[in-house]
C-alpha cells in the first residue's frame, strides 16, 4: 500500500516527517493488517526557507534553532557527529562513512 500527506506548510523538521511518517503508518496498520517490508519517506516540492516563524511559537522557534546547530555540527565532524536517540542502536547495525549510514542495499547508499 501506498500512503501520501501534504503538511499544512512548508517543514525543515525531522521530527515532522518522522510524526507524520508515524501516523500514516499507524492509520494504515489499523484499516488493513499486514506484514510491513519497507517504509520510506519522501520529501517533495521543495522551496528556499521563507517561512517566518510566530512570535508566540517558541517551541517552534527552538526545535528548529536545534535543528540548525545539528545539521552544523554535522557538516562539520560528520553525519553521525551528533544523534536522535531513536538513531543510536543503526551504529551497531549499519558501517558508518563520511557521509552517515552505509545502507545495505547499494541503491539505497550515496
Amino acid at each position: 500500500i501506498t500512503r501520501h500527506h501534504t503538511l499544512r506548510q512548508a517543514s525543515d523538521s525531522d521530527q515532522t516527517f518522522f510524526d507524520t511518517g508515524v501516523e500514516l503508518l499507524k492509520k494504515a496498520l489499523s484499516q488493513e493488517k499486514q506484514k510491513v517490508r519497507l517504509i520510506g519517506i519522501g520529501v517533495s516540492n521543495l522551496t528556499e526557507p521563507s517561512r517566518q516563524l510566530d512570535m508566540l511559537d517558541l517551541s517552534a522557534r527552538r526545535l528548529e534553532q536545534l535543528n540548525k546547530a545539528i545539521d552544523r555540527i554535522r557538516k562539520k565532524y560528520g553525519f553521525t557527529a551528533i544523534q536522535t536517540g531513536r538513531t543510536l542502536l543503526l551504529k551497531d547495525i549499519f558501517p558508518t562513512g563520511d557521509d552517515g549510514y552505509t545502507l545495505h542495499t547499494p541503491s539505497l547508499s550515496r
